[in-house]
């Protein structure tokens, strides 16, 4: 086996949840019991769900909601969000071609904790402050790609497959352009 394929079967000393989750349950325990579950069959979030009901089960309080009403209620609330997303106003072009757009835009909360709201992106574009904050949350999201795609990379630089990163090399040259691109939009 080489050196390089050693590197990539070795599992990290320790576990940590991304920086601003919460969860009252130890990393290291989430991360044996969804590494169970995989060995198990796929990982989905059925099975992580389904394996979390019983109230002794290791992801139990890792922070489902398991009373009735306040589970529907989150439900609900991402169905919402979902829907609120899903508005697009359609458009002709003067080429007669359609285009359409996103009627709303989210805008975040006044505190990292607290749920946004959504405007109507017209009103955004038209109001320096809303468009600074939808502006905010947009690079927000764009660094989160950047650094998921960033943590795939580490992962496949173990890997033989030399075409792989290259593909990605490429990919995060283009995230580079995107990033200058999105600076000449604070202007």
């Amino acid at each position: 086996m080489s050196q390089q394929n050693k590197k990539s079967k070795q599992s990290p000393e320790s576990y940590a949840f991304r920086e601003g989750y919460r969860c009252p349950v130890k990393a290291a325990v989430v991360a044996s019991e969804l590494e169970r579950l995989r060995a198990a069959g796929p990982l989905t979030s059925h099975a992580v769900f389904d394996a979390a009901r019983p109230n002794d089960a290791p992801l139990h309080d890792a922070g489902f909601v398991w009373d009735g009403d306040k589970a529907i209620e989150a439900l609900g609330l991402i169905q919402a969000r979902r829907l609120i997303r899903a508005v697009c106003v359609v458009s002709k072009s003067d080429d007669e071609e359609q285009v359409s757009h996103r009627v709303y835009v989210q805008l975040a909360g006044p505190e990292p904790t607290s749920p946004g709201r959504y405007e109507l992106m017209t009103t955004v574009v038209g109001s320096p402050d809303l468009y600074q904050q939808a502006f905010a949350h947009l690079q927000a999201e764009f660094e989160a790609a950047e650094e998921a795609l960033a943590e795939l990379r580490q992962v496949a630089e173990a890997s033989p497959d030399a075409e792989r990163l290259a593909r990605l090399g490429i990919v995060i040259s283009g995230f580079s352009a995107l990033r200058e691109a999105i600076a000449l939009l604070k202007v």
